[in-house]
């Protein structure tokens, strides 16, 4: 929660956050891999329902084009 308001906050005020204090670079790095990671697996390839989705959509959107 600590990190989410550092990240607002250095948005709106263009780096001036005080929530940001409490992190260093580093720590900011780690926190923002770890989000990245979660993104990931939560909307990426990793979670399978997105990859089933996908498939067959794509697959209904070249019949669809080809006619067949």
């Amino acid at each position: 929660t600590m990190y989410d308001s550092c990240r607002s906050e250095y948005s709106i005020r263009h780096g001036n956050a005080p929530w940001c204090v409490l992190f260093r670079e580093e720590d900011a790095e780690v926190m923002e891999y770890a989000i990245d990671l979660f993104d990931y697996y939560r909307h990426g390839y990793g979670y399978d329902i997105n990859h089933e989705q996908s498939c067959n959509l794509f697959s209904a959107l070249v019949e669809r084009i080809l006619c067949v």
